[in-house]
């Protein structure tokens, strides 16, 4: 999460129209994606989903016009237990919005057309032999 928010805050000039981040680690259900997407690009509540049932058709195509025609950036966090979801989510809007980009955090692949995988191995730590200091630099430390 931290390496990701860091990315994206070092690549947000290539956004003309921002960045959201999507943290999904509480959503529990594989159903409630489109709603989390939705309230991290600030439609939560919206007045034309009151007294209505939602469907991903409606949440899909809420988020197609709210994204498509901009240059923008979705950081969807934990993404792992959510993967299918996520990955179906994804898949759709980046079909709809050619400016869309989309970084994703996960111990697995979305597996969609155009990812480009990242992968992170362990923070380095200190040595049973370290003193102090040279323990204080070490990245897992530091974190």
């Amino acid at each position: 999460t931290r390496l990701a928010v860091e990315a994206a805050r070092g690549r947000r000039r290539a956004y003309r129209d921002g960045a959201w981040m999507i943290d999904l680690a509480s959503v529990a259900e594989p159903a409630k994606v489109g709603a989390a997407v939705l309230a991290g690009v600030g439609l939560r509540g919206g007045g034309m989903f009151d007294g209505r049932a939602r469907g991903e058709g409606d949440e899909l195509d809420v988020l197609a016009d709210r994204l498509g025609g901009r240059e923008s950036l979705l950081l969807v966090d934990n993404c792992e237990h959510l993967i299918d979801a996520v990955a179906h989510l994804v898949a759709a809007l980046l079909a709809r919005c050619p400016g869309l980009s989309v970084l994703a955090t996960s111990r697995e692949p979305l597996a969609v057309d155009g990812e480009v995988l990242v992968p992170l191995g362990p923070l380095a730590l200190p040595g049973p032999d370290d003193g102090v200091e040279r323990a204080r630099q070490a990245a897992a430390v530091r974190l």
